[in-house]
């Protein structure tokens, strides 16, 4: 069993948006293909299990930014 060095790769976007004078939307989604990021420290138990704990990431957002 060997795991390898690699976090994996994230992929971001942005949107922005302007509303009126001085107030933008910001809309953000970014996901992350896993390699080792969410694997756990294999053990002598669970090294045979170590896919099942890795897993892909994902994150959406929203930020409304008002300048005065």
């Amino acid at each position: 069993f060997s795991m390898s060095n690699s976090i994996g790769h994230e992929l971001n976007l942005y949107i922005d948006q302007g509303i009126v004078d001085g107030l933008n939307l910001t809309l953000v989604g970014a996901y992350l293909f896993a390699n080792d990021a969410f694997s756990p420290v294999p053990t002598r138990e669970s090294w045979r299990y170590i896919e099942n704990y890795a897993s892909d990431a994902y994150e959406v957002g929203a930020r409304l930014q008002w300048n005065f």
